[in-house]
């Protein structure tokens, strides 16, 4: 058993002295007083077996530690993957939407064209000379921002010009 001042204890159990006097408070440490100054009683071990089981400690987290490590890579190098994988994808989806905005735009104008060509043969030059099939794009258009009173049908000559 050895005698250690409140500071020496302090030092040995990497805490402070406020720490350590609370121990003694509570009586989890003894201590003893000697000529006014408090010393601490420590209980030494005898044989000095931590060692060798700190080194294999040690070794074993390392070795934890160096797979875990390794474990990471191969997941970021998974992740990186599937992320290449997912940007692949949407790109693909991407270029189908494009493909079928593509058809239905065809679509539109093939209608577009066979109205203004089998149904309406007495269109004037000059509404010719205004409405190109091959200008005109899909939009939409409010009922509300037509120059009709309500009620009136609108004719497909005057909507497209």
């Amino acid at each position: 058993m050895s005698k250690l001042s409140v500071a020496e204890a302090a030092e040995k159990f990497k805490v402070s002295k406020e720490a350590i006097h609370n121990r003694i408070r509570r009586g989890s440490l003894d201590c003893v007083i000697e000529h006014g100054t408090k010393y601490v009683l420590i209980d030494e071990p005898a044989t000095p077996a931590q060692e060798p089981t700190d080194t294999k400690y040690y070794s074993y987290i390392e070795e934890e530690n160096n797979s875990l490590k390794e474990k990471v890579k191969e997941l970021e190098k998974q992740n990186l993957h599937l992320r290449e994988q997912k940007e692949q994808m949407l790109i693909e989806e991407k270029q189908k939407i494009e493909q079928i905005y593509k058809e239905r735009d065809e679509q539109l104008k093939q209608v577009l064209h066979t109205i203004t060509s089998k149904f309406l043969p007495h269109v004037d030059k000059r509404v010719e000379e205004f409405v190109d099939v091959e200008d005109i794009e899909a939009s939409s258009v409010d009922v509300k921002d037509l120059d009709t009173a309500e009620g009136e049908p609108m004719s497909l000559k005057s909507f497209l010009k």
